[in-house]
């Protein structure tokens, strides 16, 4: 759903085959049926839950298994967090952690060798605008994040020259699941219809992929956030993150 449906449909329609992952498979296959109908291109399904400790290593046997071949991986799977961070079980926050850190980097160090022999690959990891603030009240989303923009930006260095391109996708609020799953769909930026479009981040993303770049930020108003926020200690930010999570959430 969201950014990864959008971005799979750009890549359809640009005759790539495809290799979907999700925790769904009958959400799965009807994205499969329906794409068949319209892209003459070779599609593979593989439901797992990328919180489970193998997902990553399951994945790539299976991949491998079929005698395929990646030439662009998209870790775009996300979860979050709300609340105090005191109030949450271990199991919720190992969930977010093994699902928006541990699967990307596992999935990208299996998957960059064979980029690296064959002298070509492309890796897009979906971060997000909270990458560039402290968030109180979803710390370990908020944290996770910045850990795959530093990860991103530290390994697009150490591929310079390999012919193998890494990108991070940093969108600001999006109209997808995700408010739902972590009760954010009463915020301010949902209430005023405020959220971006999956299509037009996914649009930038797939452009700013293909033209190489590090860093992409999709809007205007998303880069002026991202820029801006530059400007405040990160004291500063954590306590208007604060303030804002609060009147989300119409907290006192």
């Amino acid at each position: 759903m969201g950014i990864g449906y959008e971005l799979s449909l750009l890549f359809a329609e640009d005759s790539y085959d495809l290799i979907l992952i999700a925790r769904d498979e009958l959400t799965l296959r009807k994205m499969r049926s329906d794409f068949l109908l319209v892209y003459e291109i070779d599609i593979h399904i593989i439901a797992i839950d990328l919180s489970r400790s193998t997902a990553a290593r399951e994945i790539f046997d299976t991949i491998r298994t079929l005698n395929l071949e990646v030439d662009v991986l998209i870790n775009n799977a996300g979860i979050g967090d709300y609340g105090y961070f005191s109030d949450q079980t271990l199991t919720a926050i190992n969930k977010v952690m093994k699902v928006n850190i541990i699967a990307p980097v596992e999935l990208t160090r299996l998957f960059v060798t064979g980029m690296i022999e064959r002298g070509n690959g492309k890796i897009l990891n979906i971060s997000s605008l909270a990458a560039f603030v402290p968030g109180p009240k979803m710390s370990v989303y908020y944290a996770s994040k910045t850990f795959l923009l530093s990860f991103s930006e530290a390994l697009a260095c150490e591929l310079n020259g390999t012919g193998v391109t890494i990108s991070v996708l940093c969108p600001g609020p999006t109209k997808t699941g995700f408010q739902a799953a972590v009760g954010s769909e009463n915020s301010i930026l949902s209430r005023f219809n405020l959220l971006s479009s999956p299509n037009g981040v996914a649009q930038q993303a797939y452009k700013d992929l293909f033209a190489e770049k590090k860093i992409i930020t999709p809007g205007l108003i998303n880069n002026s956030i991202r820029y801006f926020s530059g400007i405040f200690s990160n004291k500063q930010l954590a306590k208007i993150v604060f303030k804002l999570q609060k009147l989300n959430r119409h907290e006192v």
